[in-house]
C-alpha cells in the first residue's frame, strides 16, 4: 500500500501561484516551471515547511534582494534575472490574493482589477 504525503503549505502556495502564472499571466509551461522552482527555493529558505504562519514581513524588498544576491554565488547572471522575475511575480501574486481576501470595514471588498482611485468620489479623491 502506498501512502501519499500531504502537500506542505509552501507546495500549495507554489501550485496556486503556478496556476495563476499560466492562466492569468500567460506564461509558457517551461518558463513557469523555472519560475516556480525559484519561488519554491525562496520560500523554503525563508519558512519552515510545517510553519503554521505566513509572516508577510518576510516578503520585504530587503529580504528578497539579499536572497537574490546570495544566489549569485550559485547561478549565472541570466538565471539571477529569472530568479528576480520569479520573485517579483510571486510577491505580486501574493499581494493580489491578500488584497482580494481582506474585507474592508464599512466598504465593499476590493475585487480583482479594482484600482484604489475607483473608491471614494467620482474624481478619485477620497475626501
Amino acid at each position: 500500500m502506498k501512502f501519499i504525503a500531504s502537500k506542505s503549505r509552501i507546495d500549495l502556495l507554489v501550485d496556486d501561484c503556478q496556476q495563476h502564472l499560466i492562466d492569468v499571466a500567460g506564461l509558457r509551461p517551461n518558463t513557469c516551471k523555472k519560475w516556480t522552482f525559484f519561488a519554491r527555493l525562496f520560500l523554503q529558505a525563508q519558512f519552515k515547511p510545517k510553519d503554521s504562519g505566513w509572516p508577510p514581513r518576510q516578503l520585504e524588498p530587503g529580504v528578497l534582494l539579499d536572497f537574490v544576491l546570495q544566489q549569485g554565488k550559485h547561478y549565472p547572471p541570466g538565471a539571477l534575472q529569472s530568479l528576480a522575475s520569479a520573485l517579483r511575480s510571486l510577491v505580486a501574486w501574493a499581494s493580489r490574493i491578500c488584497v482580494e481576501t481582506v474585507e474592508q470595514c464599512g466598504a465593499v471588498r476590493m475585487t480583482r482589477g479594482a484600482l484604489a482611485s475607483q473608491f471614494g468620489h467620482a474624481d478619485g479623491s477620497s475626501y
